[in-house]
């Protein structure tokens, strides 16, 4: 028999060794095994009662030595897979990102029942599918919810970010990955705008190299992105130049106007509706004096009657 494969007597070993080395070292043995597929059918059942036994050894670090080996593997028994991705954190966490035997329902249910390391972890996966992710957003805490909105390899649905931008959307840990993910959809993008703060606005304002990045491909990045990125009340010229930007690339929507409207940030604000209708942001500020002229100007923008009530109240 190959000596890469395991015998009868590596099951003897197994029940009566007290070692937890030796035991590692067949964890090993036989984790390797699997993925190189050494198995002809007769050995495979032996193998499968090992890897079963080995999944419930008493120590973790025979059980961690396991998991690490066969991570990848699709020949082991889907039930050891399952078992092994429940255990401690130190044990699954390579099951949980790689093992392709868990089925979505499966990854929900720990999602729902396991620890947020094991949410993490999830979460890392080169595949999420989106009912995963909606259950990632709705149960777990900021650090696994920050993981999925940076991993490229996740289907996350609108609705699914929205849950994400109501939990945690004013955490730059979880805002600047959503901001930054591919067809970022115009309703998120703007409450990304909204709450993002001030500090955090001032802080990527100052990075001079990731501004220049945004503004030579801003035709493939998303609103929000873009003022988190370039946004900064403290500097309006800076404000006026990515408004510059976002017209140019179609990105400039009367929707941005209400929103800024309607938390406060008037600079934001005036400087959308000076780059939409091509007004000199000084005369825009000025009109603002004077709430009729306001009024007509948000009219010019696309805003109805409603919505320029909430910026501007009509006069009593």
């Amino acid at each position: 028999m190959d000596p890469l494969l395991p015998s009868l007597a590596d099951v003897e070993r197994l029940q009566e060794n007290p070692d937890t080395d030796a035991r590692r070292a067949l964890a090993l043995k036989l984790g390797h095994s699997y993925v190189q597929r050494r198995f002809g059918a007769r050995e495979r059942g032996i193998a499968d009662d090992i890897v079963r036994a080995i999944a419930r050894d008493v120590e973790v670090e025979v059980r961690k030595a396991l998991a690490q080996t066969i991570a990848s593997s699709t020949d082991i028994p889907q039930d050891v897979a399952l078992r092994m991705a429940h255990d401690v954190i130190e044990v699954a966490e390579p099951i949980l990102k790689a093992s392709d035997l868990l089925d979505d329902d499966m990854l929900i249910e720990i999602v729902k029942s396991r620890s947020e390391d094991h949410r993490v972890a999830i979460a890392a996966r080169a595949i999420v599918r989106e009912p995963v992710s909606a259950a990632i957003v709705d149960h777990a805490e900021v650090r696994a919810v920050a993981t999925l909105a940076a991993n490229a390899g996740a289907d996350i649905a609108e609705s699914a970010m929205s849950r994400a931008v109501d939990r945690f959307g004013a955490d730059e840990t979880v805002a600047m990955p959503l901001a930054d993910r591919p067809s970022l959809p115009l309703a998120i993008a703007e409450r990304l705008v909204a709450l993002v703060s001030s500090r955090l606005k001032a802080q990527m304002a100052g990075e001079g190299e990731r501004y220049r990045q945004f503004s030579e491909g801003l035709s493939q990045v998303s609103e929000g992105a873009a003022f988190i990125l370039g946004g900064g009340e403290a500097d309006v010229l800076d404000l006026i130049a990515m408004m510059d930007q976002l017209h140019a690339a179609g990105k400039l929507q009367p929707s941005l106007v209400i929103r800024a409207g309607r938390l406060g940030d008037r600079e934001l604000m005036q400087a959308a509706i000076s780059r939409i209708t091509g007004i000199r942001y000084g005369l825009v500020v000025e009109a603002f004096d004077q709430p009729d002229t306001a009024r007509r100007m948000l009219r010019e923008v696309g805003l109805v009657p409603s919505e320029i009530d909430e910026v501007v109240p009509a006069a009593a």
